[in-house]
Parts: C-alpha cells; structure tokens; sequence
C-alpha cells in the first residue's frame, strides 16, 4: 500500500509540475458600462460565453472591465435579474483595449426562468448555496450551519450543534473561512447545548461555498470539507430585528462615501428546548456574539477592512431529576434519577482581521491580512446522580402494565470537573492572484503562531451497589488504606494534566486555473501545490491538487463531467496530541487522505421549470490516522495509536423548483469508512471495524411551497433521515470488538409556517409599508416527536450487567419568530 501512496504522490506532484509550465497565450480587454435607458445598473454579470470561467460584475456606476484571449472571437454575454441577456461577439488584437457600452432590455413578458450560474464554481468540487434559502430552513438551532447539513455527504445527529461530518470524516476535519479568514471553535464543549452561537451570523452573509472533498490547493490543510462564507459589503442603508423564543439579533449596514459598516448582535437562550430532554433541572444557558466588518476604500485601487468578533457563551444549570423509558417492546425498562449539584461553563472568544486588499489592475489582486484569536474557556461542575432500573410490566392486559414491577439496580455517579483552557493564535497571510489569458493565477503564503494553555482536573465515581463509599478514621471497622490498598477508593475515570504548548505553522499554495478548447469539448483544469510545515512535530508536507471539468459541445444537454484528486495532510492541532489522561504527544504525524472525486452537474428541465442534478462518486484512502472515540460532540483522540482505513461512498443531489417559483432541494448519500490499526512501521495488527463516523445512509430534504394565490403564505420542511452510527461504552479505545452496537437511526423533522406581511408585493397601506420586509413565522421543531438517541449513560445492574440508558434530544417544540427589515 505504502508503494502505491508513494506512486500516487509521484504521478500527482510530476502532473502539477508539467502543467505550470504551460501558460500561455496573449490577451485584449474590452470594458464599457451597462445602463437602462442611462440608468446605470449594478452587479450585471459580464461573462465570456465559450468558456464560462472569465466574468466579472458591474460597479455602483455600472461599469465593467474584462480581459479576453486575443486573436478568437469571443461571445460576451451580460445577464441581470428582470432583464433580458445582451450578446456581443468581438474579436481582439493582442494588446487591444476596445469599449462596449451594453444597454440591458426589461422583460416585457413571462419568459422561462433563466439561470444564471458562475461557471468559475461550476468547474470546482464547490456548492454555491442560495443564502436566503439558508435562512429559512427550520431548525433548532438558529444557525445557518443547518443549511450544511442538509447537503449530501454531510451527517449531523444533534440538531443542537452545529458540528457535522463529511464523508466519515469527524468534526475537525472541517475548515471553515468568513472573508479569507480561518475560524476557530471552543475547545472544551463536549455537548450542544454548551455550543451556543456558531461563528458565522447569518444576518450578515452574501454568499456560501461548500466543497464536500476534493478542493483546491488554497483551501487549508483539512481532510474533509471546505465552507467558505463571504460577509456583505454594503452598497445602501439597511437594517433587520429578528426577535424569538430561541434567538433574536439585529444588523445594521450602511455606505458612507469611501466607507462601510456591517454591525451585527445576537442572543440566544435555548432552555426552553432543553428543558424538553429527560433530564429536568434550573437551566440558564446565555450566549451572546457581537460581530462588524468595516471597510475603507483609500483610493479605488486600495481597500482597508476590518473584521471583529466577539463572543460570550455561557452554560449554567442545576440538575433536580431525570426519567428515561428504554429498551423494546418485549422487555422495557425505567430508569429514576435524582442529582445534586450544579455544572458552570464559559466560553469567550474574540478575533479580529485586518486586511489591505490591493487592485493594481482589474485581473489582479493583492491581500494581506493580520488576524489574532483568543480563547478563555473554564468547565466546572460537581455533580451528584442518584439512579434506580426498573423493569416495566409489558402485559398489555396486566392491571400493572407500564409499571416498574422488578427493581433491576441502584446505583450513584459522582462527577467532578475543574478544566480551564486558553490559547492565543496569531496570522499573517499574503495572497496574490492575477488573470493571464485563459489562466486565473493564485499565490499564498502563511505564518500562525499558536500558544496553548491547558488544565485538565477531572474525575468520576461510580458506585454501583453501595459497597465503595469510603470510610473516616473514626468509623467502626475502620481499614487504613496504606496497610491494604485493595480496599483504596478506585475512580471510574480520571484525569489531572496541566500542559503549556507554543509552535509555528507555515504554509504556501500556487494554483492556476485554466479554461482551454477543444474540437469536441470545452476543458477547465485546477492543479496546484500546497505546502505545509508544523515545528512541533518539524514535518514538511507537500499536497498536490488537481481537478479537472468537460463539457461536450455537441450535446443537446447541458452536462459536465469532473473529476478531482489530490493528497490532503492535516497537521496535528492541539486537540489531536493530548490522550485521555492529558498527556501530550508532540511527536505524531500528518493524517493523510488521497482523495479521487468522479461526479456529473447536469442542468435540466423538470415540468418545464429548472433543475440541477448533481452527483459524486468518492474514494478516499487514509493513513496514519489516530483513532478516536466520539461522545456526544466531545472527541478524544488517542494519539499513542496509529491507524488506516478508506471511505468510499455516493452522493445526490437535486435541486430545482419542486413547487413553481421557490428552490427546494433533496440530498442520497450512501457511504461505508472502516479504518484497521497498524503499527509505527506499518503493520497491521486489527481487523477492519467501523469508524466513529460509519453512517451508511443519509436522506435529507428542504421543500418549499405556498398557498395558492397567496404566495406570501409559505410553508418550510426540512426533514432528515440517517441509520445509526457506531457505539461504545465510555473509556474504551477503539477496537474491532469496542463497537458492538449502534445508536437507532436518526430522523427528524421540522416544519415553519411564515406569512410575509410586508415586502415588494404585498403592502398593508399603513406605516408598516415603509419597511421592505416584515415576516411572522411559526416553526414546529421535531414535529414528529422523535426520540433520537445522542449518546448513552452507562449504568450497572444486579446482574452485573452494563446497560447503556439513551440520551435522548430535544422533543416536540414551538418557536415564533418576528422579522424585519429595513
């Protein structure tokens, strides 16, 4: 296997190499403004027909500037929403710069919707999604993650989180940029209802890219996923309040001259959704995030932005009781809880990002930024939990029937934590990118100092038959521990660590992205290399990227085909190196994936309405993988072991109008990853067992629709299926014989009802009409009532036998929302 990585590397690294050096070719430019009836028009999409990667948009004055190859003739196409598409056909000089005034014609009748569609991204393994499509999926959360979850490849069983994983990949394995720049999440959290608010708000998005695996080289140093969200640079004045029973916020944004602000609040408390979980207490959960991108424009070459956030999350509660009904029909049980104690999280976070972005030209740009994050997070809790089984009377004709008839074991947890956790990063990062003919050219270098400080000080009792309660010296029968340690009181679990860890990374890409013609087909090839150091572990890495798209000429259909592979290394972060008992292990490797992507966009026609049909066949080998366990949304690595494996899998999707007028998409994943342990020399010493994230089906659905002839009456579902994934009972290490059980399978679904009261269409003739959207909606969250299992307590019986009690998720719920615009 080794000599077939080393092969793969090879062939990847030489193919990057060669195609570097085939740039060529001269160019023209042509530019000009768009106008109707002289009124300049905005943001009108200018692209180059024949080969669909070279565009650009208009300005606030409506003028355009576009590079063309010289010495071919070049359709030219400019496209704007209510308008109808102008051509042009012109052919350059090398060197030749020639003006186009474009006048764009209003629609004057229906015509068949016409989609505009960025080529540039239809080219990539990236999703563009519709961002006010995100912001109307119902879910529990109020977070724009949720509309991520909804895509194929992508697995999310906690509707509180906004974790998730790509093609059995875990929660790290993700990369997520806002305007270029890598976000970090808390490092502590090991539940959803301690998340709280996402780093992306929602209120402030223009638009979202979601890449499921085999992205380019300037995308980071992960192994599963890329969302890259880009915030809004405001043009006018606008303002929204959304106001509900889970979260509210408030955005504010406006263009003064050379100069723009996006302000954005949120809040949330969620313990009315908690407080539908078995576990019954006094919860306060509070989160709050404060975010602004501010934007300068020095000159029209020279822009300065900002971007800041700060965020505050806390998570406090008293537990009082819990009752859980488990089991199946033919033998249930009923487990009694009754706790003691209190749990205090915090989690504060802040970072800002300064960038200077400079345009020598209209097909360059030079960036810089400096950016800093910091992380002080503190988890308290002493908690005492008192339990009784019961076994249930399952006669339905019984006078005791769900009743406790037997009692099947007592027992009493005692948990104990006073974790502390701070960690300073600091970035700076150079990009360079530029157009030369039919290449668009990408260059970057980065540099991150981490400086991590952490304390780990926690332990569990467990006392399943009241025989390890510790004696006082004063007490009859009194054992001096010293003299016979088998009668020492033993823990469940513990942990005391205290560690300190600073180091460098640095990294660089260089990518091109070449548009070129064939006789039969139009070609697009994304190659590149990236490379990486980490001076911890003083490992060099260098991953080469390719991917490459056709679309046949002659075909009455418009289908492209793509294929994409690459070798992804993801440098140990913190987390990877620290064991189950906090000891860190500096010394481990990159994980590996070799990536190999087939997939087919085909754009279509369904009862005369358009549709996208979107499918990706996947393989990925994996190496020096360390294994890990997953509890809830905590994972614990255990990075003195070494593991391979593979996932492999297909993904579907369709999108289109489902009901005439309103996106509606539907997600088929099928997926199988297994990894097997191996030795520091390569030896394998297991047998294949599931990986934590082994989810072998996924089945998710956003569908929009209204009333007839009132179409500001909407109705959301966002509905999701998914089969069980691997269990384990706590403090195991994986194995092949540690999964011998999975959780039930997962589904749910949630519904939102909205009546539009103001916008565009619909006045009120009062002062309300002065707003330009006002929206009232209603959300019936699990709307089925499902008990999905998250996690499992683990309890002993008389028997000796280890029971896993389900945590189940949030219940059937209500949440109102008010929202508006300005």
């Amino acid at each position: 296997m080794n000599g077939l990585k080393n092969s793969i590397f090879c062939t990847l690294i030489f193919l990057c190499l060669f195609l570097c050096c085939r740039l060529q070719a001269q160019q023209g430019t042509i530019y000009g403004r768009v106008t109707d009836n002289g009124k300049p028009l905005q943001l009108v999409n200018v692209v180059c027909v024949e080969n669909g990667t070279t565009g650009t948009t208009t300005d606030e004055k409506g003028y355009y500037e576009l590079s063309l190859p010289a010495d071919t003739t070049i359709q030219v196409v400019a496209s704007f929403i209510g308008y109808k598409n102008a051509y042009i056909n012109v052919k350059l000089k090398p060197g030749e710069s020639r003006k186009f005034d474009i006048h764009m014609v209003v629609s004057s009748q229906d015509l068949e919707t016409i989609v505009i569609e960025d080529e540039t991204i239809r080219n990539t393994t990236f999703d563009r999604i519709n961002a006010k499509a995100a912001l109307m999926i119902p879910n529990a959360s109020n977070d724009i993650g949720a509309v991520i979850k909804t895509l194929p490849g992508v697995s999310s069983v906690n509707e509180l989180s906004s974790q998730y994983s790509v093609r059995g990949g875990n929660f790290d394995e993700n990369i997520i940029y806002v305007n270029g720049i890598e976000i970090f999440k808390p490092f502590l959290t090991r539940s959803g209802q301690q998340e709280g608010l996402s780093f992306v708000n929602s209120d402030l998005v223009s638009s979202i890219s979601f890449s499921a695996g085999g992205f380019e080289p300037k995308y980071g140093d992960k192994m599963s996923s890329v969302l890259d969200i880009t915030y809004r640079k405001p043009t006018e004045f606008h303002a929204s309040l959304s106001l509900g029973l889970l979260a509210s916020s408030i955005h504010v944004e406006d263009k003064l001259d050379n100069f723009t602000y996006l302000v954005g609040f949120r809040y949330k408390s969620n313990a009315y959704l908690i407080n539908t979980m078995d576990t019954k207490g006094d919860y306060n959960p509070t989160y709050t995030d404060f975010q602004t991108l501010l934007t300068y424009s020095v000159s029209p070459k020279l822009e300065i932005s900002l971007l800041g956030n700060y965020s505050g999350n806390k998570y406090s509660y008293v537990p009082q009781s819990r009752e859980t009904t488990f089991g199946s029909l033919m033998e249930s049980y009923r487990m009694y809880m009754y706790m003691e104690g209190n749990e205090n999280d915090v989690f504060r976070n802040g970072m800002a990002a300064l960038s200077l972005l400079y345009k020598p030209q209209k097909i360059s740009n030079i960036s810089l930024t400096f950016s800093g994050y910091k992380s002080i997070e503190s988890e308290y809790y002493d908690v005492l939990s008192e339990y009784w089984i019961g076994k249930l009377d399952n006669n339905m004709g019984s006078d005791d029937y769900g009743n406790v008839v037997e009692s099947m074991g007592v027992g009493t947890f005692l948990s104990h934590a006073r974790n502390r956790y701070k960690s300073q990063f600091y970035t700076a990062d150079a990009k360079y990118s530029t157009v030369y003919g039919n290449h668009n050219l990408s260059f970057g270098a980065q540099y991150r100092h981490e400086s991590v400080y952490d304390v780990l000080s926690e332990w569990e009792l467990v006392d399943s038959a009241g025989y390890t309660i510790p004696t006082t010296p004063d007490s009859i029968g009194f054992t001096d521990p010293s003299q016979q340690p088998e009668f020492i009181l033993s823990m469940y679990s513990s942990a005391n660590a205290k560690n300190t860890l600073n180091c460098h990374r640095a990294s660089a890409y260089a990518q091109d992205m070449w548009s070129f013609e064939l006789p039969s087909v139009n070609m697009n090839l994304t190659y590149g290399l990236r490379f990486s150091y980490l001076s911890v572990n003083k490992e060099f890495d260098v991953s080469p990227r390719l991917t490459f798209s056709l679309i046949p000429k002659k075909w009455s259909k418009d289908v492209l085909f793509r294929f994409s592979t690459g070798y992804y290394f993801q440098q140990p972060s913190y987390r990877e190196m620290r064991d189950e008992n906090g000891v860190l292990h500096t010394d481990i490797k990159s994980q590996k994936s070799i990536h190999f992507v087939a997939g087919c966009d085909w754009n279509l026609r369904i009862w005369n309405r358009p549709f996208k049909f979107v499918t990706e066949a996947y393989y990925k080998l994996l190496d020096d993988l360390i294994p890990y366990t997953v509890d809830n949304v905590l994972i614990q690595y255990y990075p003195d072991m070494l593991a391979e494996g593979y996932a492999t899998g297909i993904d579907v999707k369709l999108t289109g109008e489902m009901v005439k007028g309103v996106d509606s998409w539907v997600s088929v994943s099928l997926m199988k990853t297994m990894e097997r342990q191996i030795d520091s020399v390569g030896n394998v010493i297991s047998d294949y067992y599931p990986r934590p994230t082994d989810q072998r089906f996924m089945f998710s659905l956003f569908l929009q629709d209204y009333v007839p002839n009132y179409p500001h009456i909407k109705m959301q579902l966002n509905l999701t299926y998914g089969t069980g994934l691997p269990a384990m009972p706590p403090n195991k290490r994986p194995f092949s014989s540690s999964y011998t059980r999975r959780y039930p399978s997962y589904l749910r679904a949630d519904l939102g009802l909205s009546w539009q009261i103001v916008s565009d269409k619909v006045k009120t003739h009062t002062f309300l009409d002065a707003l330009s959207d006002m929206s009232l909606t209603v959300e019936v969250l699990n709307v089925l009532d499902k008990y999905n299992t998250i996690s499992y307590t683990w309890v002993t019986d008389i028997r000796g036998y280890q029971c896993g009690v389900p945590d189940y998720l949030t219940r059937r719920a209500i949440n109102i929302k008010l929202s508006v615009k300005y």
